[in-house]
């Protein structure tokens, strides 16, 4: 039986970057479903940035923090690692 990951682990797990398969499974689908009430949710697409970087798919990391309006130290933070990934690959 598989355990129920709730809304505290999510964010322990993205803020931690110890992301592994089984829990990236479990925390699309609330990812999704948050986007789809409010496709401008800051922490949402923070967080979908933060996975994508993690999986080194920094090319659809930098189209969701660019949906972050306003941008706290954080996602600047994330903003300028992605940034550097991709000129570095360039």
């Amino acid at each position: 039986m598989q355990a129920e990951i709730n809304l505290s682990e999510i964010i322990t797990s993205v803020k931690s970057d110890k992301l592994n398969c089984e829990t990236l499974i479990n925390i699309t689908p609330f990812l999704n479903a948050s986007l789809e009430i409010d496709i401008t949710h800051q922490l949402t697409l923070f967080n979908y940035a933060s996975i994508l970087h993690q999986i080194g798919a920094n090319d659809k990391a930098i189209v969701f923090l660019n949906m972050i309006k306003e941008k706290d130290s954080e996602s600047e933070q994330l903003l300028s690692k992605v940034s550097e990934h991709l000129h570095s690959i360039r």
